[in-house]
């Protein structure tokens, strides 16, 4: 059985898919960094790098009306990218930008309990299944299920 590795050597080892993967990430983000001031406000804010594929760079934006702003600028943030120098970042083979639509994801509101009704005949039924039953903690399950029924006499 292999011993377990140091998390720093898998972070960090040379020939590490995650290595490349991690690597790949940083470069993405230094991308990111040198966008942003190229593209002001308000649409920085609604815009990140997503991918740089050989030599298409892939924006990512959070709605439909960011997009049609972003590809009106592509022509001079080509220019611009291929110019940069910084950390790198081996723009200057740029040959497309690529723009996509993804909304921020929202957390769904928790669903709203309904508060189910139990028949007068499904408590007693239940009543006497526990009653019948050997198991103590399925009897007392039952029990506890039973004793939910509080409403008029159906």
């Amino acid at each position: 059985m292999k011993s377990p590795k140091p998390l720093h050597k898998l972070l960090h080892g040379s020939s590490d898919a995650l290595s490349r993967v991690l690597g790949h990430a940083g470069r993405l983000a230094a991308l990111d960094r040198i966008l942003r001031p190229q593209l002001g406000q308000p649409l920085a804010s609604h815009c990140r790098v997503a991918n740089l594929r050989r030599d298409t760079l892939v924006l990512q934006v959070d709605s439909p009306a960011w997009a049609a702003r972003l590809r009106y600028q592509i022509p001079a943030l080509l220019k611009t990218l291929r110019g940069q120098e910084r950390g790198g970042a081996g723009l200057e083979a740029l040959r497309d930008i690529e723009v996509r639509v993804s909304p921020p994801t929202r957390e769904r509101p928790a669903p709203t309990q309904r508060a189910v009704r139990m028949s007068s005949d499904s408590a007693r039924l239940i009543e006497a299944v526990a009653q019948d039953t050997d198991d103590a903690a399925l009897q007392s399950a039952l029990r506890r299920l039973a004793g939910r029924h509080r409403g008029p006499e159906d």
